[in-house]
Parts: structure tokens; sequence; C-alpha cells
């Protein structure tokens, strides 16, 4: 029976720059391997192959997706073993910190010849200039977002019912009973991401195994985050194990709590992320009904119509940075593809993917 495959970004391109929870995903491991190379050199590759491995033998495993290009992986996690494998570029310093951890670099240099390297060099400095230009502009484009969007959420956070959001949030917090684990963890990741082709979640692939989903409705600004975030240090009191979802454009806004003991997922199921229940056990809480004053909507309902279009146009011009971003990687990783010397890349990754496979047993 094949594992079971859950799916998440571990960093994401937000409007306070490019954000990285890696220690927080790979926390407890006991094994990392990084894997160093240039774009284009195959890293992403030899990572999907190995969790297709794990996969097939039947472990759990998280697959962490590049936040640019969600169709790659950045990383690679097995729970069982407590093994991680990571892109290093992806990662950056994530681990400085991981004293405990044993710590094995994978470099993939030998493969890339650099005498047939040597032409592209300035290009190569260019290109990698572009895309810390392009990066600082995608930043200050959602920054402008976001501040278009606390606009939007003014019209109903100077109308919430304080009290009412009190009771809904004590309503969600007595579902979370106390555990009895040693040392409870909190892992904090993404849900979803802003990537040079739009919007990308997972949250129904990460809840599928759960029991329970309640799906959060709402407007920006009815409390949908700051609930979320009381229930985290409910459960953090409780001793139980979270999952943390941060925002993909917002890193101090919440998405999602998970609960994995109770089987419970509390999610933000608005744009861009907007899903429905489709079986027992999901249910909708509308924080627009229990908490926002009736006829708010209709009240501001032009003024309203036009920020919104203001977000979506800002957002609209912020993913399209990306999508610079996204070509001028390509180009990179064309130009590392024209030297690098795939066979030694795959002979590498075999002896990896059997190294790791090995320990699951």
């Amino acid at each position: 029976m094949a594992g079971i495959v859950k799916h998440a970004f571990a960093g994401g391109n937000t409007a306070l720059g490019r954000t990285n929870s890696f220690a927080s995903a790979f926390q407890g491991a006991r094994i990392l391997y990084l894997l160093e190379g240039g774009p284009g050199t195959g890293k992403s590759t030899i990572i999907q192959r190995i969790a297709d491995g794990v996969r097939d033998q039947g472990a759990q495993a998280w697959w962490f997706h590049n936040p640019l290009n969600h169709e790659t992986l950045d990383g690679l996690w097995i729970p069982s073993a407590a093994i991680g494998v990571v892109d290093k570029t992806a990662c950056q310093d994530a681990f400085a910190g991981f004293t405990e951890t044993e710590i094995i670099t994978v470099s993939l240099d030998r493969a890339v010849n650099r005498g047939l390297l040597m032409p592209y060099l300035e290009e190569l400095q260019q290109i990698h200039e572009q895309i810390e230009e392009r990066y600082t502009s995608a930043t200050d484009s959602f920054l402008h977002t976001l501040r278009i969007h606390d606009d939007w959420e003014k019209y109903y956070i100077d109308h919430i019912q304080f009290d009412a959001a009190d009771q809904v949030t004590e309503e969600l917090k007595s579902l979370i009973t106390e555990a009895s684990l040693e040392r409870p963890v909190t892992r904090h990741l993404y849900l979803g991401a802003a990537t040079s082709v739009g919007a990308v979640d997972y949250v129904m692939n990460l809840t599928e195994q759960l029991q329970r989903r309640i799906f959060v409705k709402g407007r920006p600004g009815s409390g949908k985050s700051t609930m979320l975030k009381k229930i985290v240090a409910a459960g953090e009191e409780r001793r139980q194990d979270v999952e943390v979802y941060h925002c993909g454009f917002d890193p101090n806004s919440l998405d999602m709590v998970i609960f994995p003991s109770l089987g419970l997922a509390i999610f933000d199921s608005t744009a861009p992320h907007e899903h429905f229940p489709s079986r027992d056990g999901d249910e909708i809480l509308d924080m627009y009904v229990r908490t926002i004053d009736e006829g708010t909507d209709e009240r501001y309902a032009d003024e309203i119509a036009n920020v919104k279009a203001q977000y979506a146009a800002s957002m609209r011009a912020s993913l399209a940075i990306l999508a610079e971003v996204k070509q001028q990687r390509d180009r990179l990783r064309t130009i590392y593809g024209e030297v690098t010397d795939y066979s030694i890349v795959g002979d590498i990754g075999s002896r990896l993917c059997s190294n790791v496979l090995s320990r699951l047993k």
C-alpha cells in the first residue's frame, strides 16, 4: 500500500519578502541530507525520486514544494525515520542550530563542467542580479497589495462584535482536549503560496485524513486569523501537537490549524483557498454571520467593491513579477543544463535514494 503524502510549503513569496520555515518543518530530524548545486543540476529531481520511493515503500512523508514553481520539490520529510532531504539553496542557513542532527551535504558540483560554464559567468551574474531585483519588486508589490487588503478589512473591523467573536473562539477551544504528550510539537508551515502561476493551496490534501473539518467563512477583518492564533495557544497549553499554517501572502496571519491527534482542522476557507464541505464531518463556520454587524456588506457595497477591485489588480501585478522571476530562473536552469552531466547526477541520486530507503526498513 502506498504511503500517505502530505503536500505543503516551507517558505513563501510574501509581503514581508521570501520567508523560510524549514527549521520548524524539519524539527526533530535525526539526519538531514542537504543537496548542493546550481539551478537545473537535478536537485529537485533527486528529491522527487526519493519521495516516490518512500511513498512506494508505504511510509508517510511530507513533500515541500517550491513556492515559485510548485511542480518541483524543495524538501522531503519522513517522520517515521526522522529523515529529511532538502535543497540547500531553498533552506539557506535554517539548520544552523540543529546541533543534535547529523547533517550530510551531498554536492552535485562534480557533475558540472566548469570549463563549459566559464563563457556564461557574466550572464549568470546578470541573471542573479535581475532575479534579486525582481524579487524586491515583488515584495514591494505584495506589500502594497497588503495595504489595500488592510483598507478592505477596516470596513469589517469597525463593525465586529468582539463579544460574539470571543464566544466563537471559546466554542472552538472547547474542542481541544488535554493531552499527555511529554514533548508536544508545534510545526509552522504554509498551506499555500503565491507562485508564478497564481495562488496554489493544499488544504484538501492536508485535511483529507481528518475526521472533522471546520470551514471558516467570512470577510477580511472578521477575526478569522485572530481566532486561529488563540486556538493555537490553547492547543499548546493543553500539550497537543499542533500544525500551524501561515498565510502565504501575509505570514503574520494564520490560515489553518490542525490537531492531528484530535483529527481536527480549522481553516480559513475564503479566496484564494476557498473550499466547501463535501463529506460527513465537514461544517461551515461563518464569521460574518456570527461576528459582524448585520447590513455591513450592504452599507458599504460601493466602497468595498472598489477596494476589492484594487486588491485584485494589485495582486495580479505582483504575481506577474513572480512570473518574470520564473523566466529568469528557467534561463539559469537552461544554462546549467547545458553543462551538467546528468549521468553523474543520476549516480549520485541512486546512491542517496538507496541510502535513505534502506533506513526505512
